[in-house]
């Protein structure tokens, strides 16, 4: 999983509009989920039982992402409305679905 960060979090950091900036990071992900098709299998299988792996997961990469994300979706919300949509729904879907 660390070895997506960096591919995937390059997003946050474009000189560009934020939702462009979201496009672009939804699509590393997803291009990223489909070449590590089996760190995303492991990942799904230990979020099916409450181990210190997943715990580990939790802490250690679910907050900074979730952190940036949330800067992302809020400077998208101060040019356009964004309604109905958590940082965590957002990353279910980018998890449930990329995987």
């Amino acid at each position: 999983m660390a070895q997506a960060s960096p591919v995937v979090e390059a997003a946050f950091d474009e000189p560009a509009d934020p939702a462009v900036r979201l496009r672009h990071l939804i699509q590393r992900f997803c291009l990223w989920a489909m070449d590590n098709g089996d760190i995303v299998s492991m990942t799904n299988m230990e979020g099916c039982r409450s181990t210190w792996r997943l715990d580990h997961i939790v802490e250690h990469f679910v907050p900074p992402f979730q952190r940036r994300l949330d800067s992302l979706l809020d400077v998208m919300r101060l040019q356009r409305p964004v309604h109905g949509l958590s940082t965590a729904a957002l990353m279910a879907l980018l998890v449930r679905g990329g995987g």
